[in-house]
């Protein structure tokens, strides 16, 4: 989420920054992308390119395949992106940046509010206007902290904590987990180092 004050040229920079990234083998020095897990999440990405394309948003860089091997996919940006795309409501896991604009959330009224949402991060937090670091060139802070504060008063979690205030219990905490407990812990060991190592992606031809 990007101020429109500054959006124009943040897509601009976001561009050039794009287009000057490198590709290729990740154990290669100065690489800054490798390749995509498999063939089948190199093809999710393209078809989040394509959906991105379809739904209208302006493809600024980018949305290609990096040579005729490997899974190596160009750096992406997309401008104009609207919170109905597909693009803005799912996590890409992929080299595509999707770039929104908002207005500041200052202003009143439903469009002023959905605005201070969508640059808090649409959370609700323990401090008001915490969210306001969601968005860059925010200005907006005074009204995503009003909203907060109305949001946390008519919340029903925040209504039960009132009440077992009012009767001496404090607040509601969440349920403790023993240490460890629903935790996974990575295998550990020089031979997953030494694998790693050898296993190296295609090089781009």
């Amino acid at each position: 989420f990007v101020h429109e004050s500054v959006y124009d040229e943040f897509v601009e920079k976001s561009k050039a920054r794009a287009q000057r990234r490198v590709v290729g083998d990740p154990f290669k020095k100065g690489v800054e992308q490798g390749p995509q897990i498999d063939g089948q999440q190199f093809k999710k990405i393209l078809g989040y390119v394509k959906s991105g394309v379809d739904s209208g948003a302006t493809l600024v860089t980018g949305g290609e395949r990096v040579g005729s091997r490997g899974f190596y996919i160009q750096p992406t940006v997309f401008a104009d992106v609207e919170d109905e795309m597909k693009i803005a409501q799912e996590e890409i896991f992929g080299p595509i940046q999707s770039i929104l604009k908002f207005r500041g959330g200052g202003g009143g009224g439903e469009e002023g509010e959905r605005d201070a949402v969508r640059a808090g991060g649409g959370g609700v937090h323990e401090e008001p206007g915490h969210g306001e670091r969601g968005g860059a060139g925010a200005e907006g802070g005074d009204g995503v902290g009003q909203l907060l504060r109305r949001v946390r008063r008519g919340h029903p979690l925040r209504r039960v904590q009132d009440e077992r205030r009012g009767a001496g219990e404090g607040r509601l905490q969440p349920r403790q987990l023993p240490p460890d407990q629903g935790r996974r812990r990575a295998p550990q060991g020089p031979g997953l180092v030494v694998a790693a190592k050898h296993r190296r992606p295609p090089a781009i031809p």
